[in-house]
């Protein structure tokens, strides 16, 4: 069986129960917390506000190139396949949180 997908893919011997499988995952999406730059982070903020990629460069004072290769970097370090499973993710990781 395999755990995670892309290079964070890993190989389980014999059957895991599914507190195993989700306790594997989020060590595997911990990890990856770690990997993600202060930019990054900044970038996530603003997708999760609904920002445009011109949005996010003009107000990071960047290319909009490099705010979608920020994008990319999150979707490809959180294992998702757009912009609302990078959302998602960051919420289920704890990246971002519901402020009242």
């Amino acid at each position: 069986m395999i755990i995670g997908s892309g290079p964070y893919a890993n190989w389980v011997s014999g059957p895991i129960s599914v507190g195993t499988a989700l306790l594997y995952f989020y060590t595997i999406s911990n990890q990856e917390v770690m990997d993600i730059t202060r930019r990054e982070q900044e970038v996530l903020q603003l997708i999760a506000f609904e920002n445009t990629t011109q949005e996010i460069a003009s107000k990071l004072f960047i290319s909009p190139h490099t705010a979608i290769t920020h994008r990319k970097n999150l979707m490809y370090k959180l294992e998702v396949r757009n912009t609302a499973g990078l959302v998602r993710r960051a919420f289920e990781i704890g990246l971002l949180t519901i402020v009242n």
